[in-house]
């Protein structure tokens, strides 16, 4: 029988094998971002070596005026949390007939949901 890539780990060692969870501030973010690792997701290989990653700083969400949105608790709410930049090269090699976390055979275009046309 082949082990469990979980097997002999404590639940942080478990845990980090699918994200920073000691990262995350609240538990409301950790159950949001563990939701993702359920999601129907497709595995790019990439060398990750050879991709250049940058940090870049959180954008606050503006109103109309211009003027910093705070939540409930006069934090201001990040418009940039979670999101990132791709580069060309690196979104080319993404596939782009998925839907539903299946690949489609056809090559025409297809709505799969209301919300997404891909082509």
């Amino acid at each position: 029988m082949e082990s469990s890539a979980l097997s002999g780990k404590t639940v942080h060692e478990a845990r980090c094998i699918f994200m920073h969870a000691h990262m995350v501030s609240s538990v409301a973010k950790y159950m949001a971002r563990f939701s993702l690792i359920l999601s129907k997701t497709v595995k790019l290989d990439v060398d990750l070596s050879t991709v250049n990653i940058q940090r870049i700083d959180d954008e606050p969400g503006r109103d109309e005026d211009g003027h910093v949105v705070y939540d409930e608790d006069w934090k201001p709410l990040i418009l940039t949390d979670g999101t990132g930049f791709i580069s060309e090269d690196l979104a080319l090699r993404c596939p782009n007939n998925l839907c539903r976390g299946k690949y489609m055979n056809n090559g025409n275009s297809d709505v799969c949901d209301s919300r997404y046309v891909f082509t």
